[in-house]
């Protein structure tokens, strides 16, 4: 009787940490269209998506870390996070809204790189004709 009972207690074992593995492979993106003129292509060689005509790119949604990119046209690169959106660009994150009409953003590393934003928080408004910076060392460079 205890046999059966462990081969139970092992295979019960097994679904379950391969279960908690199956969990990590999850993709943090989620990337829709905003209407239904929304083009979105996928390139499996490069790892790329291009979307077109509205666009909404989460980057770990639910959690911590959750980011929010919406555009006219964006491509991201899911390996890099690197993410270069343009015309009516809003990338939300940290509490803050950075808007432009062209944003590099790497989500990855928090890097932004922006001509013409603003960008505001509860505490604070900044706007400038360019900035360049990471979230990581704390430092943005604005002119």
């Amino acid at each position: 009787m205890r046999k059966p009972l462990f081969i139970l207690t092992l295979a019960g074992g097994a679904f379950f940490f391969g279960g908690l593995q199956a969990q990590e492979t999850i993709s943090p993106w989620k990337v829709e269209g905003l209407n239904a003129k929304s083009d979105i292509k996928y390139d499996l060689k490069s790892d790329e998506i291009r979307a077109t005509n509205g666009v909404r790119v989460l980057y770990k949604p639910g959690t911590p870390e959750e980011t929010e990119l919406t555009a006219d046209s964006a491509t991201v690169n899911q390996k890099s996070g690197r993410a270069v959106a343009s015309e009516n660009v809003i990338l939300r994150r940290d509490g803050a809204i950075w808007k432009s009409e062209r944003i590099e953003y790497n989500f990855r590393s928090k890097q932004i790189i922006s001509a013409q934003f603003r960008s505001g928080t509860m505490a604070a408004f900044i706007q400038g004709e360019s900035i360049f910076g990471s979230r990581t060392n704390g430092v943005y460079h604005c002119l």
